[in-house]
């Protein structure tokens, strides 16, 4: 058995021959994004009457969602565009949020999240993010909100936020808050 992530033979000389993928730029290539991996993840998302008819033990709420657009050459910046605008939504300031998780598409992401959340990188993808485990396009969102429930309930906190960055532009949001 070996690790699919590990590329042994890359090195600086086929780095730098690689184009990049955000218009405008030098870095963001595919040696920095996430592998396209195998995954699953189930999450049952149901009103509160159906969950007390069912008897089933409510983990979280959806508090607010929130969605936006942004520059399609620059797609990782849509996720941040997304935060902000649940943020504001919701009423609540970054600080008032006890765990993130964002899709790691690229590694930038980690990079404009901490330059737009700064003192948050210890509650940010508290078990790794995509860049670790890689990116099951059909299940990543599911595993990001399992992710960030964990995170809120090894940590005793509140409220969580998630946010994807899509090809296009687009950005989406969710806030939970933990039971």
């Amino acid at each position: 058995m070996r690790d699919e992530g590990i590329r042994p033979k890359m090195s600086q000389r086929l780095l730098d021959r690689l184009p990049c993928v955000l218009e405008g730029g030098r870095f963001t290539n595919a040696a920095n994004a996430c592998l396209t991996n195998d995954g699953a993840a189930f999450v049952l998302l149901v009103s509160e009457s159906y969950a007390k008819a069912h008897n089933l033990a409510v983990q979280a709420k959806v508090r607010h969602s929130a969605a936006a657009g942004g520059d399609p050459l620059v797609s990782p910046k849509s996720a941040i565009l997304a935060l902000n605008a649940l943020l504001q939504r919701a009423g609540l300031s970054h600080t008032q949020i006890d765990c993130f998780e964002l899709n790691e598409a690229f590694a930038v992401i980690d990079v404009l999240f901490s330059r737009a959340f700064p003192g948050h990188e210890d509650s940010y993808n508290v078990f790794g993010g995509a860049l670790a485990y890689g990116h099951p396009y059909g299940a990543s969102g599911a595993i990001i909100l399992l992710h960030l429930l964990k995170s809120l309930q090894k940590r005793g906190g509140r409220f969580g936020a998630a946010s994807v960055a899509a090809a296009g532009g687009v950005g989406t949001a969710l806030l939970i808050e933990r039971c």
